[in-house]
């Protein structure tokens, strides 16, 4: 199984790179999604967990902080416009 820091390919575009545990993206990561977004960050349990940015391909982007793939608690969202929100 997957497990310490590796890269991760899937045909559909899916590209993670970071560290496993027991085949799981835990800890360190980066993934870009099929549609071209990105998140990088912390994850527990192969979902965004603690601190992480994720930056949507049409422009906008959310830093902050995340709870088992919601975002949840602090953080700043900014829109491809310009305007932000902290929260």
């Amino acid at each position: 199984g997957m497990h310490g820091v590796g890269r991760y390919t899937h045909p559909s575009g899916v590209v993670y790179s970071g560290s496993f545990v027991s085949d799981k993206k835990q800890g360190l990561g980066k993934k870009t999604y099929a549609n071209r977004d990105t998140y990088e960050g912390l994850w527990k349990q192969d979902l965004p967990h603690g601190i992480g940015v994720y930056k949507w391909q049409r422009g906008d982007e959310y830093n902050g902080e995340w709870q088992l793939g919601r975002m949840h608690g602090q953080g700043t969202f900014v829109w491809k416009t310009g305007e932000r929100y902290d929260g």
